[in-house]
């Protein structure tokens, strides 16, 4: 298997020898830490690359399996350059609407147009670290179910995040969701220093599978 770098930032080879400036807020040519992917379940060209730049993080969107990116953060940093992105969403049947988590001020931004503008931000009641929209979801923004990894537990929505409950099991430092058309649903959070826990539904109950981890 051979890896190509596809950007976010700018890769100077091998798909451009030219440095372009992407975003008011990436002044260098150089790669930076991804944070977060997301990845439009019926279009594996449209991607959601949230990274990690010098003075804060910013998002980019590609439509063209990475051959060329758009910053779509900068809205955002522009109001508050110190936002804390750290992760992204994209909806399985509306591939326009994306969501963005960020830890610092406890934040879920919605998009409607692809990331041009956030006319939507909900507070889930913890800072975001992922975010997972239920693959079940379809119809308008607002019916998209949501799901967090927050440091306070599982958040989770059924309105596209303009309210949540919580399920506090503890700082989840990572979480997963199968969602099948039928049949039982089941999610999975690491909760730092607890263990493994897993549920059939976001609001518990929670079993730890692990027991206590060092």
């Amino acid at each position: 298997m051979i890896w190509t770098p596809v950007g976010p930032t700018v890769v100077v080879a091998p798909r451009s020898w030219d440095y372009a400036r992407l975003a008011r807020a990436n002044e260098t040519g150089a790669q930076c830490p991804v944070l977060g992917i997301a990845v439009h379940p019926g279009d594996e060209g449209k991607i959601v690359a949230v990274v990690r730049r010098v003075g804060g993080t910013s998002a980019f969107r590609t439509t063209d399996d990475g051959y060329s990116w758009r910053a779509i953060a900068d809205p955002l940093t522009r109001v508050n350059p110190q936002l804390d992105l750290s992760c992204a969403a994209v909806h399985p049947t509306l591939p326009g609407v994306v969501f963005l988590g960020a830890r610092a001020g406890q934040r879920v931004f919605v998009s409607l147009d692809g990331g041009g503008t956030w006319p939507h931000q909900h507070d889930p009641g913890g800072q975001v670290s992922q975010l997972i929209v239920d693959s079940r979801s379809a119809g308008a923004w607002d019916a998209a179910t949501l799901y967090a990894a927050t440091n306070l537990g599982v958040a989770y929505s059924s309105n596209g995040g303009q309210s949540w409950s919580m399920a506090a099991i503890g700082e989840v430092t990572s979480l997963a969701a199968y969602t099948p058309p039928s049949g039982t649903p089941r999610f999975y959070a690491g909760v730092y220093g607890q263990g493994l826990f897993y549920a059939e539904a976001p609001g518990g109950p929670w079993q730890n599978l692990l027991g206590t981890a060092g």
